[in-house]
């Protein structure tokens, strides 16, 4: 019986150093929703804002049919176009209260990821400029980013 109550004593201290040990994804994105995950980037609608003030759409550009991701895992972003015409090109962000910021720029490989100045690899993913803010809002499978010239859909895949 005394046999019995320590080994149940130590088994309860193993189990709970092990949950213990445990560690919990804290760093989860979210705000109106989940941002972590796979995204379709489907359309892109480009702004204008006029003597007013108001804002208005000048084009849009239907992306549906073809293959660019975006893919939230922590705090790093991929963009990638699955059709291999375009290279992933890696992203650091930070999203809080709504507000999504696309940080550093880096192209992978498989030596040493390089940070990369080029804006023109960042344009096939619908965007313009390096570290730029946009806000967000995800209703159900649809993310909206909103920009101050651009306004992006992006469908959860």
């Amino acid at each position: 019986m005394m046999r019995r109550n320590i080994f149940l004593f130590l088994f309860s201290i193993l189990s709970i150093s092990f949950l213990a040990a445990c560690s919990f994804n804290t760093d989860k994105v979210s705000g109106d929703g989940d941002l972590e995950g796979f995204w379709h980037l489907e359309r892109i609608e480009y702004l204008s804002t006029d003597a007013a003030g108001a804002t208005t759409v000048s084009s849009v550009s239907d992306l549906s049919n073809q293959l660019i991701f975006w893919s939230f895992q922590q705090k790093l972003l991929e963009l990638s176009d699955k059709s291999d015409e375009i290279s992933t090109v890696l992203c650091r962000f930070t999203a809080n209260d709504g507000n999504l910021t696309i940080g550093n720029v880096y192209i992978p490989s498989y030596d040493t990821d390089s940070l990369s100045t080029d804006v023109s690899l960042l344009a096939p993913f619908g965007m313009d400029q390096l570290n730029k803010t946009y806000s967000y809002t995800i209703h159900g499978s649809k993310l909206t980013l909103t920009g101050s010239d651009r306004r992006l859909y992006l469908k959860r895949f």
